[in-house]
């Protein structure tokens, strides 16, 4: 999947858009995208909340569930997927133009930083479904050599029988 960068005011608008479908999409049932792979295992997304800007986060947040299959057990990492409509300082002391946040909740829900991903999208833009948005980004992000550090939040959710 190649990505097509925008020019800033266009990155925004479209976050916003983006974020407004996500939302509406979540909000009409719980949501599972599959055929994600982390580590060779296969993994998939449950929905879990969106949290709009101001009631409770900075900005907006979809909160995904990121359940991961290996032969005999199912590990589960709650994860946020934060809409960043501004510029963002990385760790190398670089910007970054507005994208995609993502961080881990820990055991008593704070954020820990995974990973921030300027924003690009796949083309056509304005034919983005909200799953085709979520795959596109959380494929993105377990394809980043910063996916390790979601490992040590993993929680285990099932044996395979």
């Amino acid at each position: 999947m190649g990505a097509l960068t925008l020019p800033c005011s266009s990155i925004d608008d479209l976050l916003q858009q983006q974020s407004a479908a996500l939302q509406q999409w979540l909000a009409s049932g719980d949501r599972k995208i599959e055929g994600l792979v982390v580590r060779k295992f296969p993994a998939w997304l449950e929905s879990y909340q969106f949290i709009k800007a101001g009631s409770g986060a900075q900005f907006d947040t979809a909160r995904f569930r990121l359940m991961m299959c290996n032969k005999y057990d199912i590990w589960r990492v709650n994860i946020d997927m934060i809409f960043h409509p501004r510029v963002r300082l990385l760790d190398d002391g670089s910007t970054a133009g507005p994208g995609i946040l993502f961080n881990v909740l820990d055991d008593e829900d704070q954020s820990v930083l995974i990973d921030y991903f300027e924003a690009g999208v796949p083309a056509p833009a304005d034919s983005i479904t909200p799953e085709h948005w979520c795959t596109y980004w959380f494929k993105k992000l377990t394809r980043s050599h910063h996916i390790n550090r979601i490992f040590a939040y993993k929680e285990y959710e099932a044996e395979i029988d």
